[in-house]
């Protein structure tokens, strides 16, 4: 009945909740005038609400009401105030745009409230390229790294309709799946909880008549708990990495392949911006999602369906290919891979450009 409970009941709820509370916060935002304006690097042209995040918050928290009998260590504590800093900093940031500066220092202020539990600490990394035990103080600051980015991640990834939403149930579908095996009930139930609001959410973000946004309000609350599940994945002991399958010291590959559209997104960007001597952290068109709609003129949906299809087929070969190589091996074939990606993109990038001069070169001939 538990497992029933978990797996159906809970998402058929969240999904129906979502479902009625998101047409509820699109005619307040409205009727408030509280919507997303377009600007210069929109990838929307019309005036839409925006916020959605906020249906995401109130069935997390009425969910941890029937997820508490799971929580044998009390985990819930510790995520819930967190969880509800990031949701008030999206919701600020979403009415009046907030700093970086103010962004990070509410993260950072989240971050901690989570890996003060001690069930969020990392003590080993179960030999990932040789690595075992770690510094106790060296681990809370990988921790504390590894959630901002994260969470950051995800936030810059929300760019057009779907995306968002269809990676955020990519990646909890994977994580649930993992947790289940695991035996980690509440974050395989959290899991799939997120899979029943993003899919309800997702028939509203691409809907023509009804469309919202989830905002930062969204986003930030979505990468702090994948940010809070990641860190309690690389915390679990041995004996229970033993029952999933996979090589326990490829665990960090597997999630760093989970997430990897965010989390390479994110690197390229900066990396584009930092060699063009702007800040890492100033707004552009430079996102993977950008490219594809700018360059080779795809819709927002075609777009977030590529992606998610590259990140399903990216995770699916790295969860295989762990069951028998060793982290090593399988980090060379996770940068080829990510190499191989890269190159595609400069492609896609160089070939648009060149269409461009020839089609300019031709109308100077004429």
């Amino acid at each position: 009945m538990a497992l029933f409970y978990i797996l159906v009941l809970l998402p058929i709820g969240a999904f129906l909740l979502t479902d009625f509370l998101v047409p509820r916060i699109i005619n307040v935002v409205k009727t408030k005038h509280l919507v997303d304006a377009p600007n210069g690097r929109s990838s929307h042209e019309e005036i839409t609400p925006n916020m959605g995040g906020i249906a995401f918050y109130i069935c997390v928290m009425i969910s941890f009401y029937f997820l508490d009998y799971v929580d044998h260590y009390n985990s819930i504590h510790s995520i819930v105030p967190g969880l509800t800093i990031m949701f008030i900093i999206g919701l600020k940031d979403d009415l009046t745009v907030l700093s970086a500066r103010a962004k990070l220092t509410s993260q950072i202020i989240s971050c901690l409230f989570l890996l003060s539990h001690f069930k969020f600490a990392i003590y080993s990394l179960n030999g990932f390229l040789g690595i075992n035990n770690l510094n106790p103080y060296l681990s809370f600051l990988l921790a504390l790294v590894i959630m901002l980015a994260i969470i950051n991640a995800y936030n810059l990834i929300d760019g057009i309709d779907g995306l968002a939403s269809i990676i955020g149930l990519i990646v909890f579908a994977f994580f649930g799946a993992i947790f289940f095996l695991a035996g980690a009930y509440l974050f395989a139930g959290l899991s799939f909880i997120f899979m029943g609001c993003l899919s309800a959410f997702l028939l509203h973000n691409i809907s023509k008549k009804n469309k919202i946004f989830m905002g930062d309000t969204g986003s930030m609350l979505i990468g702090f708990v994948l940010a809070a599940m990641t860190i309690r994945l690389l915390a679990f002991p041995l004996n229970l990495l033993d029952n999933l399958g996979f090589i326990p010291s490829n665990l960090p590959l597997i999630i760093a392949s989970i997430l990897i559209l965010p989390l390479f997104d994110m690197i390229r960007v900066m990396i584009v911006r930092l060699s063009k001597r702007k800040s890492p952290f100033s707004p552009d068109r430079n996102h993977i999602h950008h490219l594809l709609c700018d360059k080779l003129h795809l819709t927002h949906v075609k777009t977030s369906l590529i992606m998610g299809a590259f990140n399903l087929l990216f995770v699916s070969l790295i969860l295989f290919l762990s069951t028998f190589m060793h982290s090593l091996l399988l980090l060379a074939v996770f940068l080829f891979g990510i190499s191989l990606f890269t190159l595609v993109l400069a492609y896609i990038k160089k070939a648009k450009f060149s269409f461009q001069v020839k089609e300019s070169e031709h109308a100077l001939k004429v």
